[in-house]
């Protein structure tokens, strides 16, 4: 059991290390390079133009988000600069694989494996962890907007809130599960989606619903590599199917927003919409006793 935690927590940490270098790493590089040409002033000049303008005409967060896109683009396409100068990161993080036996699975032996009762648990826990992901993204501005009136720039704010508390919840996943068993951390953030829930619901204050956001974003930010890393485990020898079947459980994210949206126009509100969101953290708070205590 400590050897099945053991793993358990590596390829957490191994999965989010990962994400840090190619997501994090690469773009700081490549910013770094571009500050060191000539071609920044040229950036420059693009940008303060329309910053000036925008200043007039939207708030802050837009401004923040719509700059930062047009530095990213800008510097994707100025430099050539690729990942290989990180490669030597990439390769620190040593993955131990064992050779495979047999012929490759075929993808209808790949969909069979839905057939084993945690498999199909896991896949379907994956999918209504990202129905929740994108289904909280599109209705926390649209619930500012229909309980306080805000306009669609100012609400769009809970959008960046949500990302703020989901990237916390992924750092601090990664220290926290060094010492909390995976079950006992997936059940906590559950609870905490849950307590959420509730709040979106019955409350109408702003910083009610921004709490509720936050929470969600917490909450939410590890239960993928957790039901991941738990599916891997549950069938060490059919660990590339798995990984594909998780993998395909990522569409929960164009199922849930329409159900939202056939919710709301019933209710003639966003509520509609949150109760959908509820029936994901049901179903979440059912699968936390199937997963291993180790």
């Amino acid at each position: 059991r400590q050897v099945h935690s053991i793993k358990s927590v590596e390829l957490f940490l191994t999965f989010h290390r990962r994400i840090f270098i190619r997501r994090t790493l690469h773009p700081l590089h490549q910013s770094v390079m571009l500050l060191s040409r000539p071609v920044f002033l040229h950036l420059f000049f693009q940008i303060y133009p329309f910053h000036l303008f925008c200043n007039k005409h939207t708030s802050k967060p837009i401004i923040l988000i719509a700059t930062c896109t047009m530095i990213y683009s800008f510097f994707m396409m100025s430099t050539r600069q690729n990942i290989s100068n990180f490669r030597p990161l990439l390769n620190a993080t040593q993955i131990t694989e064992e050779p495979e036996e047999g012929k490759p699975s075929t993808f209808g032996q790949c969909l069979a494996l839905l057939g084993k009762p945690f498999i199909l648990l896991s896949f379907l826990g994956i999918m209504c962890h990202v129905g929740i992901d994108v289904g909280t993204n599109t209705t926390a501005p649209k619930i500012l907007m229909e309980r306080l009136g805000m306009t669609l720039a100012d609400a769009g704010f809970a959008t960046c809130l949500y990302f703020i508390f989901r990237t916390a919840g992924c750092f601090s996943g990664a220290f926290i599960l060094r010492k909390v068993s995976p079950k006992g951390f997936f059940a906590f953030s559950v609870f905490l989606m849950l307590l959420a829930m509730i709040g979106l619901l019955l409350f109408h204050s702003k910083e009610i619903i921004y709490a509720c956001i936050a929470l969600i974003g917490f909450g939410n930010s590890n239960v993928f590599p957790i039901i991941f890393a738990q599916a891997l485990l549950s069938m060490p020898n059919k660990q590339n199917e798995v990984s594909g079947l998780m993998i395909m459980g990522l569409f929960g994210g164009t199922i849930f927003p329409i159900f939202m949206g056939v919710a709301s126009d019933m209710l003639a509100s966003q509520v509609g919409a949150v109760l959908v969101l509820c029936v994901g953290v049901a179903y979440l708070l059912f699968f936390t006793p199937k997963l291993s205590k180790q």
